[in-house]
C-alpha cells in the first residue's frame, strides 16, 4: 500500500496500525514518523513500539503481509541504522571469539521501519 507523503501524523498512525492489525498484532505505538527527503517516491515509516516481545513478533509475520492484497507491497524491516550496524558488527565480532550474546535480531532502540 502506497501511503501518501502528505499525510498528517494522525493519519499516518491509523495506517500503520491498519497494516499491524492485518497480521493481528496491536502493539502500543510509542512513535510514528516518516523517514528521508520529502519528494516524488513515497518515504520510509520509522515506528518505535514499547515492547521488545511486539517487535519480535511482528518481524516473524511480516511474510504474511503477502498474502493480502491491501498491504502486499509493504516491507517491515528491523531498524538498520549505521549505530545498529556498528552493533551487530561489534556482537558477531564477540561470538566468532566464543562469547557474547547469540541473537540473531538486534533491536535495541525497537523500531520496526514500513516503507510505503
Amino acid at each position: 500500500a502506497v501511503v501518501s507523503t502528505q499525510s498528517t501524523g494522525k493519519d499516518l498512525r491509523s495506517k500503520v496500525k491498519s497494516v499491524l492489525l492485518s497480521i493481528s498484532e496491536a502493539p502500543t505505538l510509542q512513535a510514528v514518523e516518516r523517514v528521508g527527503k520529502r519528494g516524488d517516491a513515497p518515504r520510509p515509516v520509522k515506528v518505535t513500539l514499547q515492547k521488545r516481545e511486539d517487535i519480535l513478533s511482528i518481524l516473524m509475520k511480516r511474510k504474511s503481509l503477502r498474502e493480502t492484497d491491501e498491504y502486499r507491497s509493504v516491507y517491515l524491516l528491523p531498524d538498520t541504522t549505521s549505530k545498529h550496524t556498528k552493533r551487530r558488527q561489534g556482537s558477531k565480532d564477540e561470538q566468532e571469539m566464543g562469547s557474547g550474546d547469540s541473537s540473531d535480531v538486534d533491536l535495541r532502540d525497537s523500531s520496526v521501519d514500513f516503507p510505503g
